[in-house]
């Protein structure tokens, strides 16, 4: 979970002490359903973007396998490299 606050008309989200601003967009919702599992998500094209910015905060993102598993579902092989010590 990543705290959110409104601030003229952008979206301001919260990574550990980091904040990034996003157009209001980003809290579109959109409806998964994957193995008969329903759940919510920001619409596509913030997806990468905040998984980057998380992961860039992270200091333990090497010791955790679920943030590379993560990590290698939505971005390039480079890009984990680059985020994650392999």
């Amino acid at each position: 979970m990543v705290p959110i606050f409104l601030h003229e008309g952008k979206a301001i989200l919260k990574f550990w002490k980091v904040s990034e601003e996003y157009p209001i967009e980003i809290l579109g919702k959109i409806e998964r359903n994957i193995s008969g599992y329903k759940f919510f998500t920001p619409p596509d094209k913030y997806i990468k973007q905040l998984l980057v910015n998380y992961l860039n905060t992270r200091k333990d993102k090497s010791r955790k396998s679920k943030l590379k598993i993560d990590a290698e579902a939505i971005l390039t092989f480079s890009e984990v490299k680059k985020l994650i010590s392999i």
